[in-house]
């Protein structure tokens, strides 16, 4: 199983998976969907961004006083014309390509400032563009927690879930929903007697057809913004 060496990492107050073939599959199944849910960079956004924090303190700190006012001018004129194209983008999914078609020279102007930007932090030396691109990429993340129009979608974040899974903790943190329903049904067949297993098997099939019908959804959540015009 692919996700056998993750259990290493199964908290020992957990119940055990069942022994019933197809309560075990359906337990396999709501596991490895749990997994990449927790694993996914989407849900992570927190922390992304305290690593990318932390890279950007470090260059900054390693950087002569006259390159870090460079590179945080190079930053904020990079975010201003950033938003200014997302602004942009916002309003065209929301009342369409000819609501914004007048804004396209500002569209186009927003993105060559962009792009010499990103020129002029390369000759800031590795630890300014590096710098640079940290902020960047904080810049994406925090904007991946809204829709296409700008709203947000308030997907749960499971950075803290992730660390006290992996380091061994106990686990507090909210539970994405496969393992909250495979831990149900771990603790359904923890109970002894035929007729508790009798009921828990006739709703196995259910929860594994519903974990595979969801999967494509979940698992394709998305971590990337892009910067292209929004219809050509």
């Amino acid at each position: 199983m692919h996700g056998d060496r993750y259990r290493d990492f199964w908290p020992k107050e957990w119940p055990d998976w069942p022994e019933e073939p197809r309560a075990r599959k359906a337990v396999e199944s709501s596991f490895e969907l749990g997994l990449s849910i927790l694993n996914a960079p989407a849900s992570l956004r927190k922390y992304r961004l305290e690593q990318e924090d932390e890279r950007a303190q470090y260059c900054w700190s390693q950087m002569a006083v006259e390159d870090r006012e460079q590179v945080k001018a190079l930053v904020d004129l990079w975010e201003q014309n950033a938003l200014l194209q997302q602004t942009i983008r916002y309003e065209e999914e929301k009342k369409g390509l000819h609501a914004v078609e007048h804004l396209r020279t500002k569209w186009d102007s927003a993105g060559e400032q962009m792009r010499q930007t990103e020129e002029e932090a390369l000759q800031l030396g590795s630890r300014g563009n590096e710098y640079f691109r940290s902020r960047v990429e904080q810049f994406h993340i925090v904007q991946e927690e809204k829709d296409e129009v700008g709203r947000y979608r308030n997907h749960p974040d499971y950075s803290e879930l992730r660390e006290q899974w992996y380091s061994g903790k106990p686990i507090t943190a909210p539970l994405p929903w496969p393992w909250d329903d495979m831990l149900r049904l771990c603790k359904r067949f923890e109970a002894k007697g035929p007729k508790t297993k009798e009921r828990s098997t006739g709703s196995m099939l259910a929860i594994a057809s519903l974990v595979v019908t969801i999967f494509l959804g979940v698992a394709g959540i998305a971590a990337t913004i892009m910067f292209g015009w929004p219809i050509s």
